[in-house]
């Protein structure tokens, strides 16, 4: 079972827990466990960013806002379902006579 403790994640197994994560001010989240051949998948967030931790080891899944939601194995390769904030382009605005600039 996972879930919190404060604002930590936290991994449960026979009543033991394994904390994950250090607890970050918008507080870190499992949402889902998958195990395959004795391996522990977690999937959450940890410090706003999408995070897969793989027997207790935390791998950030990108640097943008957003949270892993599932996790599942198959034939060797890691499935991630999630959410992630991307950026939306600015534009920039120009002086008299100039084209305006998407940035992003």
């Amino acid at each position: 079972m996972a879930g919190r403790d404060g604002n930590r994640a936290v991994l449960w197994k026979n009543g033991v827990a394994t904390y994950l994560s250090s607890g970050s001010a918008g507080g870190d989240k499992p949402n889902s466990v998958f195990v395959k051949d004795g391996t522990v998948y977690v999937a959450g967030k940890e410090a706003g960013k999408p995070r897969l931790w793989v027997d207790g080891t935390g791998y950030y899944l990108s640097d943008s806002a957003g949270e892993a939601l599932s996790v599942s194995v198959a034939n060797g390769n890691v499935y991630v379902g999630g959410k992630h904030r991307i950026k939306a382009p600015s534009l920039n605005h120009p002086g008299d006579g100039e084209q305006p600039v998407m940035s992003g």
